[in-house]
């Protein structure tokens, strides 16, 4: 089926992709903070012990312009323009657009229009198929990540209860974070997953 080239009108359909604005610049707040020396120098933790919030800061301080992200589908109505602003982002330089084979859109797909933008970050796409673990798979795709966001999971379908909902998106997000655990343990994690969010 033809994909539409005009934005729909809001509705409840993309309703969440609004929502997720907000958060979005929070995220590039926060990547700008990491290469902040005054979030370092006024910072209101206590100099007389070490911090673990000042050691995370001071670890990836020098790191300007070269964080790795991780987007967990990102083929997806969420993760496909997630993606883009991630690429989008001037202290990212590599992104890795990851989803399933099943997805309507392929990984690989998105990865190679957003690699078309005019920006120096590299983009590169992952797929599994839906009986591959992440934990034996994702290496490539997850190790030396610094943000990890999981926009991932199962739509709710109609007669779905939450608790049914939970039951399904719940095991994919643990699936990524035991993946996320074993190739990049120091990554901030983002689960955008519907109910968990």
């Amino acid at each position: 089926p033809s994909r539409p080239t005009q934005l729909a009108p809001l509705s409840a359909d993309n309703a969440p992709l609004i929502c997720i604005m907000p958060c979005l610049v929070s995220l590039y707040d926060c990547l700008r903070a990491w290469n902040n020396p005054a979030s370092i120098a006024h910072a209101p933790w206590s100099k007389r012990r070490p911090d673990v919030h000042e050691q995370y800061y001071q670890k990836f301080f020098n790191k300007t312009g070269s964080f790795k992200v991780c987007v967990c589908g990102g083929a997806g109505g969420i993760g496909q323009p997630l993606s883009m602003l991630i690429a989008q982002n001037p202290h990212v330089s590599e992104l890795c657009v990851f989803d399933l084979t099943l997805a309507m859109v392929p990984a690989a797909g998105v990865a190679a229009d957003i690699s078309h933008l005019e920006k120096k970050c590299k983009v590169k796409g992952y797929a599994l198929d839906k009986d591959d673990k992440p934990v034996e798979k994702l290496e490539e795709c997850l190790k030396g990540c610094h943000l990890v966001l999981v926009p991932a999971g199962m739509p709710r379908k109609p007669g779905m209860t939450r608790a049914d909902l939970l039951g399904v998106n719940a095991g994919i997000a643990k699936n990524i974070v035991e993946a996320c655990a074993k190739f990049c343990p120091d990554a901030v994690l983002g689960l955008i997953v519907n109910p968990v969010n």
